[in-house]
């Protein structure tokens, strides 16, 4: 009988050795498409960023493209050659976007696949509220250093008056900007900061460092986002800005997937997470977005 298992196990080891090992040569590698970039908003612009896609199996450098043709268009009419910046991959035009008009790209270049994508403003939301409610603060005075260390944590809400007239898609994000003096003299430096607030069906995710989130569910109305954060280096009189951008749908999609990404990314139990693409033939996103900064002050 033991002689009867021996046999078994020894014929599963030698099926399994003769079995066809694939090596890293065998996998099909897709061809390089074109991937463009480009966040447009009224107060600068445009600028293209043009790289191209790589395997997945392959670990190197994303590279710039040089030798586009990057045609930009409004409204369907013909304006600008996009020029290429010396030594890298961003393409330039002088055209700032305007409200109210639709531009679109059309990309080639001899060694891929053409591509092209259209998008446009979206509209500022006039009458947005911010208010902040200190939770938790605590500092000190360091009479040596001749500045406060401290911590706070800090509520906020932000009232969006939802015009009823059109689809509205925003993103918030909260950023900490302030002046540091050392024996090089001056500088000023901003940091991102992290919001936790709660998930329900218009927030999808519970933490980040942004919120995106669509009209769908309050068309019209007023509706209020609540999110908290901490802040390690607090100190009185400390200014928090808080920043709101108005997005065009495609620009909501793409942050709205990106967001789903960082936050599922590493868990092996998270659903896969695509990032929004609207480049025709192509990857990367062209969309446009507006911009308010709103800042609050702590109490001194």
């Amino acid at each position: 009988m033991k002689l009867k298992y021996i046999i078994i196990l020894f014929s599963t080891i030698l099926a399994f050795s003769c079995e066809k090992s694939e090596d890293i040569n065998d996998f099909p590698l897709v061809d390089s498409k074109l991937v463009a970039n480009c966040f447009f908003n009224p107060d600068s612009s445009f600028v293209v960023e043009l790289s191209k896609s790589l395997s997945v199996l392959d670990n190197a450098e994303i590279p710039n493209i040089l030798g586009a043709t990057v045609l930009l268009y409004t409204d369907g009419v013909f304006v600008d050659t996009m020029k290429n910046e010396v030594g890298s991959g961003n393409y330039k035009t002088e055209i700032c976007p305007q409200f109210g008009k639709k531009y679109s790209l059309e990309i080639s270049h001899p060694d891929f696949e053409s591509i092209s994508a259209s998008d446009q403003l979206p509209d500022s939301v006039a009458g947005i509220q911010v208010e902040m409610q200190m939770l938790d603060s605590s500092y000190t005075w360091d009479e040596y250093a001749h500045e406060y260390y401290g911590h706070a944590h800090v509520k906020t809400k932000i009232t969006l008056p939802d015009p009823g007239y059109t689809d509205n898609y925003y993103k918030i994000s909260a950023y900490i900007g302030d002046t540091i003096e050392d024996w090089n003299g001056s500088y000023y430096y901003e940091y991102s900061i992290y919001l936790e607030y709660e998930s329900n069906s218009i927030l999808e995710e519970g933490t980040g460092d942004y919120i995106v989130l669509s009209d769908e569910f309050f068309n019209g109305e007023n509706y209020v986002v609540e999110f908290e954060f901490w802040d390690g280096y607090y100190y009185p009189g400390r200014p928090y800005y808080f920043k709101i951008n108005s997005l065009s749908r495609a620009a909501y999609l793409y942050n709205k997937t990106v967001n789903l990404y960082n936050s599922r990314k590493g868990s092996p139990f998270a659903e896969p997470v695509q990032i929004y693409n609207n480049i025709e033939n192509g990857f990367g996103i062209f969309a446009g977005y507006t911009t308010q900064v709103y800042c609050v002050k702590t109490s001194e």
